[in-house]
């Protein structure tokens, strides 16, 4: 068994500190896309959702997928990660309607699902992303323990 809370305060200690920003994104990350996106007003960033979910070709592959899973009884584990919420604020709540849909086909096939999609900028935790789109220590420790108890008990039904 794995003392996930000491855990937790390692991934906080080996955390990317970022000191010239308050979203808990690397400095040099920040300084090199995020304050040239401030500068030229092109901050916050919008989230592209596509308006025809039927006709867009990832979702319908995401749909193929499940069903092949299916078809060879594999019982995947899937992890919805996030994006930045406090740099892709534009469009978020279409956005939030599209991770409950992808989240309600993949239990509807009944497989095991990590949320870690902030629906709230609330939710978000300072520390589970190194930038914008990559997880970061506190990230890779949730999904981690998740696979480790999602492994741990098709081990024992053994």
């Amino acid at each position: 068994m794995l003392d996930y809370e000491s855990l937790k305060i390692e991934a906080n200690k080996i955390a990317t500190p970022s000191t010239n920003n308050s979203f808990g994104i690397g400095n040099e990350y920040f300084t090199k896309h995020i304050e040239p996106s401030i500068t030229k007003g092109d901050f916050p960033y919008t989230i592209i959702v596509p308006s025809e979910l039927d006709k867009n070709q990832e979702y319908q592959d995401l749909l193929v997928l499940l069903e092949l899973l299916k078809s060879y009884k594999i019982k995947p584990l899937f992890v919805m990660q996030d994006l930045h919420p406090y740099v892709f604020m534009k469009n978020r709540e279409t956005a939030n309607k599209l991770m409950l849909n992808i989240k309600s086909k993949v239990l509807e096939h009944g497989y095991e699902y990590l949320d870690t999609w902030s629906y709230k900028k609330e939710d978000f935790q300072i520390g589970s992303m190194t930038d914008i789109v990559h997880v970061g220590e506190l990230g890779w420790l949730k999904i981690d323990q998740k696979i480790i108890e999602y492994f741990m008990k098709k081990e024992e039904k053994k």
